[in-house]
């Protein structure tokens, strides 16, 4: 049905646009501000000639200049989603895609939650299901993320017999005694 079409591409471009914000992060070293910057711009030009290819962006423009509440919700409710966006942009960039998606599931399953008691909106077995299936994968990519890193830094330390000799160029220097390693 067409709202399982719409759920389902909801999840693709989600799961998408954080994890490409964070490659333009790491590959271009790009600030919060320009990615804001840059979806904002894309943002307001899809916008405006989809109204104007509707013919609707000169008789909205009339609509917000004739009402003045209408305006001052729009300007708002603008504030507010710049806010949102410095706080979504620097969760990326400081702590990586991964975790912003544990925040963004957590965000949605409150708002299901909420829903349901102010609301009464039943919750089937199907839901439980999908919430369980998603949070499961997620923890999953950052255990095997953290054990990935973990597995590499035990690469770089071999470990003889009480002295620890570090690979690389420092195998060249006589073994660190375990005693002065830090351990993290």
């Amino acid at each position: 049905q067409w709202y399982q079409r719409r759920v389902r591409g909801y999840i693709v471009f989600d799961s998408f646009t954080s994890n490409w914000q964070g490659e333009l992060y790491s590959t271009y070293s790009m600030s919060s501000y320009q990615c804001m910057l840059g979806t904002n711009i894309f943002s307001s030009l899809f916008t405006g000639v989809s109204l104007l290819m509707e013919g609707l962006l000169f008789s909205n423009l009339l609509l917000c200049l004739n009402t003045p509440a209408l305006a001052y919700d729009v300007i708002s409710m603008s504030i507010f989603s710049m806010t949102g966006q410095f706080f979504i942009f620097y969760c990326i960039e400081t702590f990586g895609p991964v975790v912003f998606t544990i925040i963004m599931a957590c965000r949605q399953v409150l708002s299901i939650v909420v829903s349901c008691f102010m609301f009464g909106h039943p919750l089937t077995a199907q839901s439980f299901l999908g919430a369980i299936i998603v949070f499961i994968a997620i923890f999953l990519r950052i255990y095997a993320k953290q054990r990935s890193r973990n597995d590499n830094n035990k690469q770089d330390v071999v470990e003889t017999g009480g002295e620890t000799a570090v690979e690389g160029s420092w195998s060249r220097y006589p073994a660190i005694p375990s005693s002065c390693m830090v351990k993290y």
